[in-house]
């Protein structure tokens, strides 16, 4: 298609396309009270469903903990243990004990790493205890 057709179209009708989107934009950027009030409602919400999920399935996740999850005859193990002043996260999975995670001073590190790995096996069909 040339360009010519469009460039004449866009000049003949300038003033109605400045007009939609300027009529757009004002209509867009107004906003009811009922969104308004949908919105402060939604921000005492949890922002993620994964978030939602970590707050349910936390079962008292602190430092030097041992997690069991079990789906059928597949057992994996979370464990947090103190090392070094610090932490580390021991996972086991089919009798392999890996080092996953590790933190020089923050306990907490280790604990959000472990509740992390618990939410996704919990999510996969896994029995938490």
């Amino acid at each position: 298609m040339p360009l010519c057709p469009i460039i004449f179209f866009i000049m003949k009708n300038f003033s109605k396309i400045i007009t939609l989107v300027t009529l757009t934009l004002i209509l867009s950027a107004c906003s009811s009270e009922s969104t308004k009030k949908e919105m402060k409602d939604t921000a005492d919400k949890p922002v993620s469903k994964e978030v939602d999920k970590m707050e349910s399935h936390k079962q008292s996740a602190t430092a030097k903990g041992k997690r069991t999850c079990t789906n059928k005859k597949d057992v994996r193990h979370i464990e947090v243990v103190e090392k070094d002043g610090g932490c580390a996260v021991n996972y086991t999975k089919f009798g392999t004990s890996n080092e996953i995670a590790s933190a020089a001073k923050d306990m907490g590190h280790c604990d959000r790493v472990s509740e992390k790995i618990q939410v996704n096996l919990v999510e996969s069909g896994f029995m938490c205890e």
